[in-house]
């Protein structure tokens, strides 16, 4: 059996390109699981990143890292410092419709706020920082 030129030279080419990759080295990775990603890497971002929201959890501007917010939100109704939580909320509904999804108590420049998460009708996400003590909306954040 012989061979022209032509098959020969098809023969050869399709064998190069069936090869090419064996011949080609893999590449390495720094944490040795040739995924391409860096496990160990993302893991500690992940720890630092819950570390401190944890810190920022239980961290106010009066330096107590004990206390939660509706414990301090109890003192401070106690000491009429603040309105109650339901005034504030009959006020917000006034002006702004939807479902409250989440309440924050925080002292933000020397004054307590409450921060309230509301998702209107439209779909739309609503955060609404009112003064505790007035109840006066200090601003609206949403999309």
């Amino acid at each position: 059996m012989t061979l022209d030129r032509r098959t020969l030279d098809r023969r050869t080419l399709l064998a190069a390109v069936l090869l090419l990759p064996l011949l080609h080295p893999a590449p390495a990775y720094a944490d040795g699981d040739d995924d391409g990603d860096d496990d160990d890497d993302h893991k500690k971002k992940r720890r630092r990143r819950r570390k401190r929201r944890k810190r920022r959890r239980y961290r106010d501007n009066d330096g107590d890292k004990s206390r939660h917010d509706h414990e301090r939100a109890a003192t401070a109704r106690k000491s009429g410092d603040i309105r109650p939580l339901q005034e504030v909320l009959a006020k917000v509904k006034k002006t702004h419709r939807g479902e409250v999804v989440g309440v924050e108590f925080e002292m933000e420049d020397g004054i307590w706020v409450y921060e309230l998460k509301i998702v209107t009708p439209k779909g739309r996400y609503l955060k609404i920082y009112v003064d505790a003590k007035t109840t006066k909306i200090l601003k609206v954040r949403g999309r």
